[in-house]
Formats: C-alpha cells, structure tokens, sequence
C-alpha cells in the first residue's frame, strides 16, 4: 500500500495533492475502540517518513490524520502547500460559511502568538488573503512556511 495514497481523503478539495481532507472512519470502525492492524499499519506508514526527516512534532493536519486512523472525528480540514494547492481547494466540502486558516511552520508552535490563526469566510478570496498573510508573517519572522491548514469552523451555540 502507497502511503501517498492512504493519506489522501476520499473527499479531497485537494485532487492533484498527496494531502487533502480525510473521511470519517464507518460505524464499524467507530464500534471497535481498538485500531486494527491495518489502520495500526497506515499509522506506521504516515509517521515513518517523519522521523526519517528528522521530525519530532506533527503538524496539525499529520496529527487528525492519525486520529482519524484510530476512528476519532477530528474537524473537516485540507493542508495547502502553495498557492496552486489553494486555488485547488473545494472550499464548499467545509460546513458554515467560516473557515479557520492556520500558519503551518515547524518554526513557528505558537502561530497565535504571530496572528498566524485567521477566520475567514468561506471563500477562496479570502482564504487567499489568509494565505498572503502567512506569507508576510514568514518572511518577517524569517521562517519556513510549511502550508496552511484549513478547517472547518466548530460553531458552538
């Protein structure tokens, strides 16, 4: 099995990325608490590469990838690398008309701090908008951006 392949969402806003937005794990999944031994071996094979880069810390998105793996519901999200991967994204899979961008860095554990969170509309203006800011916020700060992840905003009543 292709790591690639496995971390790819069966909704993916993302088509021609390796990353994108993940599905649900199936009643089945969600009735037995403990992973099987494929889904342990998709873990495996998605944490891997990581640590052979030398990674000690998952980005967010690498993180709901593995929770979804062990059949929890983290929120609807897609990681865009560049501005081509955004211009791709299928804004209307994200529930409401908010969505949460957020700077991607391995520099950078506290984005808040640097107003690396931005709640836009859902719009691929204004995700844009968010993006070309985590690009400033970078360049000042003189860090790698990795990408931004997008979610979908979690309304609480």
């Amino acid at each position: 099995m292709n790591r690639r392949s496995d971390s790819r969402l069966m909704t993916n806003p993302l088509p021609d990325s390796e990353v994108g937005m993940n599905p649900l794990p199936d009643n089945e999944a969600r009735m037995n608490p403990l992973p099987d031994n494929r889904a342990l071996q998709r873990i495996a094979e998605l944490l891997l590469p990581l640590l052979e880069q030398g990674r000690e810390v998952l980005y967010e998105h690498e993180a709901y990838a593995v929770l979804r793996e062990l059949g929890l519901s983290p929120p609807a999200t897609a990681f865009v690398r560049d501005r081509r991967d955004l211009a791709a994204l299928d804004l209307a899979v994200f529930p409401g008309e908010r969505i949460v961008c957020k700077l991607i860095s391995p520099q950078l554990p506290h984005r808040a701090e640097h107003g690396g969170v931005r709640f836009a509309g859902r719009s691929r203006r204004e995700a844009a908008a968010a993006f070309e800011a985590f690009e400033k916020i970078a360049a000042r700060l003189g860090i790698e951006l990795a990408g931004m992840l997008v979610a979908g905003m979690v309304e609480s009543d």
